[in-house]
């Protein structure tokens, strides 16, 4: 039998031994856990072998305490000498056979003379063995290292700057220096997050009443008092009832790559979101070292923090400030176009007397503004009106990288889950950040009573955490704006028109391709990629003639789809005998387009690509009665895109071989380019 994980740990005799030498060397063995394996009743087999065969096989003797096995090598034992294995086949009552080590052999180096130990001091050493003299190797290294720069004092800057740790906090001894910059990073994995204490009023530190600054000196004033070279606070002003204040934590590492602004308490009455975010910021505070996925936090990521936007709603239950504002319609976004009556004064969501009428509000966007350059900013509320497990909310129409809040849901997701991802587009703090400072932002939601058996008891608080900690952490990832969405992800756009009752149609009269006036249409692109056009086209002509309608997609200076190149092409060109009337036109097109360039005046470098109709008709005129196109883009890398394979004139070869590839140019470009 095997069984992943079991091991063998030596208990008695030496680590040398001598070929020949009869002391006896006696073993344990583990189970995958590490627990003694019983082996009353068993036998044991002892197998030594060298690089290539078995050299010697021998019963061992079990002991009496029913664990221990012992057996020697004898004078009668031929092995050889040099680097040997040793492996242990226990047989059980049961006629069950179990290998110990499972995964490896015991190494044992046998030598001939006690002279051979000069130059090999160890000869039969376990891997636990090993590892404990690597181990305090290492030690009376790093002790001597530290001796000389602790005895060295502080007159030597270079010494001083080696025990100064990444907050720049300066330790009595290298050791200590070391200690502080332990913790590996993980910046790809999600967190679960230790189990977590109750965060009821009177539990765990928690103060007992609904006081805002009882509870900001409860919670945040020890992450500045003990770690004051990481954190600092700002106070922002009172609130809008004079009472309380705002505060603005950092938590800013010695370096870092980004900034993220995280808040809570936008509405007063929702405490377990206040609740989870403290609890997130305590782990990256206090216990990084030990969870690999914040300890990228602490050492790259600055956070902004308001922990409690709204005091005076806190203090009071009150989703509303002082004034009846709904601190989360108070923003200049979408503002005029929220006009119900539960907008106005005296309704739930009362949205102010004008956009950023309070000073909350105002705090948040003078914090905003400050740190524009975040990536993300994450406010985080606690719902009433919608029971689901999880609930997110995210600018409806604006570019966001909504991957790092539905990763996190699927995630998490169990059968029976309800999952509510909705898109918002009302005057939200987060709206606001992402209208004018092109930040990814939620609004992420917790629903309570839906885990343990009270309201933010530790059941509950942990799954929060799961669930609001790991969205953190995904913005922690991104890397930029939310403006490289523009360039480098997929779009459709839908060209539309009608005639109507129009006093001036568009009309072409011409026997030669020409331009259908009205109907060019340019894109910019930064990203190479697949230009397509497909779409009905809707013309009348006054008389019987051959009507050829040419839908073309050029770019300016592309080295292959120019507008020279592309006007007269009939690669999409539809022909045919029409009388007099109406007739629709199915028609489509598509380029490889290649980024937008800068031009000197010698240069012609690509630059716009352009949607353009054309016509003809061997007589008569031609009116546009409609259209309807979709432009659809598509970004790729890969090296030929586009394809042209052309099978006319081929019909009498093998399918197989009953085309040509015209476009790229397969005598200029390898065929096997992208293979």
């Amino acid at each position: 039998m095997y069984r992943v994980g079991n091991s063998v740990e030596q208990v008695s005799g030496g680590s040398v031994i001598k070929q020949g030498d009869q002391t006896p060397l006696g073993f344990m063995f583990r189970d995958e856990n590490g627990a003694p394996v019983s082996l009353t009743g068993a036998t044991v087999l002892v197998k030594i072998a060298n690089e290539k065969i078995v050299v010697l096989e021998k019963q061992a003797t079990l002991a009496s305490d029913g664990y221990t096995v012992n057996f020697s090598i004898n004078q009668d034992d031929i092995t050889g000498s040099g680097n040997m294995r040793l492996e242990f086949m226990v047989t059980y009552t049961n006629g069950t056979k179990e290998k110990f080590p499972a995964d490896d052999w015991q190494r044992i180096k046998i030598t001939q003379t006690l002279d051979d130990l000069s130059k090999t001091p160890i000869s039969y050493i376990t891997f636990e063995k090993i590892k404990a003299e690597f181990t305090q190797m290492i030690d009376d290294i790093q002790e001597q290292v530290d001796s000389i720069i602790v005895n060295a004092g502080d007159s030597n800057p270079e010494i001083v700057a080696s025990r100064k740790d990444f907050e720049g906090v300066v330790h009595d001894s290298l050791p200590a220096r070391i200690d502080a910059a332990d913790g590996a990073i993980d910046n790809f994995g999600y967190w679960t997050p230790p189990i977590e204490p109750s965060t009821a009023w009177g539990t765990n530190g928690i103060p007992t009443t609904k006081d805002p600054e009882a509870c900001i000196n409860a919670l945040y004033e020890p992450f500045r008092t003990n770690h004051s070279g990481y954190v600092t606070r700002t106070v922002l002003g009172k609130d809008q009832s004079g009472i309380y204040n705002v505060y603005c934590y950092e938590f800013t590492p010695k370096t870092y790559s980004k900034t993220l602004i995280l808040s809570a308490g936008t509405h007063g009455n929702e405490y377990t979101s206040f609740f989870a975010l403290w609890r997130f910021l305590y782990h990256v505070v206090n216990n990084w070292r030990d969870h690999p996925t914040l300890t990228n936090i602490r050492r790259n990521v600055r956070l902004i923090v308001l922990p409690l936007i709204n005091p005076w709603g806190f203090a009071n239950f009150k989703r509303q400030n002082k004034n009846g504002v709904d601190l989360n319609r108070n923003t200049d976004y979408l503002w005029d176009y929220i006009t119900g009556t539960n907008f106005q004064q005296g309704g739930g969501n009362y949205k102010g007397t004008a956009p950023f009428s309070e000073v909350e509000t105002q705090y948040f966007k003078q914090t905003v503004e400050k740190y524009s350059d975040a990536v993300s900013s994450l406010d985080f509320h606690t719902i009433t009106t919608v029971q689901a497990e999880h609930i997110v909310y995210t600018p409806r129409y604006l570019n966001q990288y909504k991957h790092i809040f539905n990763d996190v849901i699927d995630w998490l997701y169990k059968t029976g889950n309800r999952i509510v991802n909705g898109t918002t587009a009302v005057p939200t703090l987060s709206c606001w950040a992402a209208y004018n400072h092109n930040m990814t932002v939620a609004n992420p939601e917790w629903y309570n009573g839906l885990y343990g058996e009270d309201i933010r008891d530790s059941v509950e608080m942990t799954e929060v955490l799961k669930y609001f900690g790991n969205i953190i952490i995904g913005a922690c990832k991104l890397q930029n704006k939310t403006t490289q969405l523009s360039y480098s992800e997929p779009f459709l756009k839908e060209l539309i028109y009608d005639k109507g009752t129009t006093t001036t149609p568009i009309t072409l009269t011409s026997t030669i391709y020409g331009n259908l006036s009205h109907t060019l249409f340019s894109l910019r692109f930064r990203r190479q990629g697949i230009l397509r056009a497909i779409g009905k086209v809707k013309v009348s002509v006054s008389e019987a003639c051959t009507l050829s309608i040419n839908p073309i997609i050029y770019q300016v200076n592309h080295p292959d789809f120019g507008f020279a190149d592309i006007k007269d092409a009939k690669y999409y060109e539809e022909s045919r005998q029409v009388s007099a009337g109406t007739h629709v036109f199915t028609i489509f097109a598509s380029i490889p387009v290649l980024p937008f360039n800068y031009n000197e005046a010698t240069t012609a470098r690509p630059e716009d690509a352009k949607f353009r109709l054309r016509a003809k008709s061997t007589s008569g005129t031609i009116t546009l009665e409609y259209f309807r196109i979709q432009l659809d883009y598509t970004p790729t890398d890969r090296g030929k895109s586009l394809e042209r394979l052309d099978f006319t004139g081929l019909e009498a070869n093998d399918e197989g071989s009953d085309y040509v590839t015209v476009f790229p140019n397969t005598t200029k470009y390898d065929a096997n380019l992208d293979d």
